[in-house]
């Protein structure tokens, strides 16, 4: 149980420092907030309690993202809209 709370506390700092990166770049969090809604969305009903997992509770990753991202200033980057605009057709020609 001790591990998983270490593993938790790693999770939680690769989800700040995954934030940090996207508000230094000025990119919307909103897309992080998103991941965690399917992640919890696409997770089993019977999902362990969040003491036996290795992963915090994906609505307090939610919560703490959405915390953490208040006041964030965000710009648009054609750079990145293009590349997610290409990505998005070829991933919707092979579907």
């Amino acid at each position: 149980l001790k591990s998983l709370t270490y593993s938790r506390k790693l999770e939680k700092e690769a989800d700040t420092e995954g934030l940090a990166i996207l508000t230094q770049r000025k990119i919307d969090p909103q897309g992080f907030v998103s991941l965690f809604n399917h992640l919890k969305e696409s997770a089993p009903s019977d999902a362990l309690p969040e003491f036996l997992g290795s992963h915090p509770d994906t609505e307090k990753r939610i919560a703490y993202i959405k915390e953490a991202s208040k006041g964030v200033i965000i710009t648009d980057n054609d750079q990145l809209k293009t590349i997610f605009e290409k990505k998005f057709i070829l991933f919707s020609q092979s579907s």
